[in-house]
């Protein structure tokens, strides 16, 4: 009445090949799950990548150039004949801020270096150029500070006379920026 067409020592039983079935639908749904995830990953990987990005360029702390003043002194050779003030904006601090002028500019810093800068603050560097003689100025330097976060900043500022006008620029900032290396060595 019973009889079967397959040797069950051979084929096994129903419940042999249910849970066969069973098995290989169940691995197939693991291997969706992990699929699944390994897309949501990436995908909060590269939303960490945004943040960091926009924290880069909107929290840094910048500077800009507010003004700049030359004064022909010949009295005295200690005092300062050019004064930079440059003010800080972003909402993150500067620390170890530290004004390095070039070697081929002639130009002595009198300005010590300041450790810490916090909101909206204005900083006046004073220098003194060796030469009195202003016709031909090229007066550049480097700023160097940091954030909270340890990230390295560097920004160029430039003076050159143009057409009898001195002129000043503050260059975009370059950034040593240690948090993206992190996630970036594990994407």
């Amino acid at each position: 009445m019973f009889n079967f067409p397959f040797d069950v020592t051979i084929w096994g039983t129903v419940s042999d090949w249910v849970l066969t079935i069973a098995t290989i639908v169940t691995l197939y749904f693991i291997y969706r799950t992990f699929q699944s995830q390994l897309i949501v990953q990436k995908s909060q990987l590269d939303l960490t990548q945004i943040e960091i990005d926009k924290y880069v360029k909107e929290d840094r702390p910048i500077f800009i150039l507010k003004e700049y003043a030359f004064y022909h002194l010949e009295s005295r050779n200690e005092d300062p004949n050019l004064i930079i003030h440059l003010k800080k904006v972003g909402n993150l601090q500067a620390l170890n801020l530290n004004v390095r002028a070039m070697p081929f500019c002639d130009i002595e810093i009198l300005t010590e270096d300041v450790d810490c800068i916090s909101q909206d603050v204005t900083v006046m560097y004073f220098f003194r150029k060796k030469q009195s003689n202003f016709k031909d100025l090229k007066f550049l330097s480097m700023i160097f500070f940091k954030d909270r976060y340890d990230n390295n900043y560097r920004q160029v500022f430039t003076l050159i006379q143009e057409d009898d006008q001195i002129k000043g620029y503050l260059s975009s900032l370059s950034i040593n920026d240690k948090v993206s290396h992190i996630f970036n060595e594990n994407s």
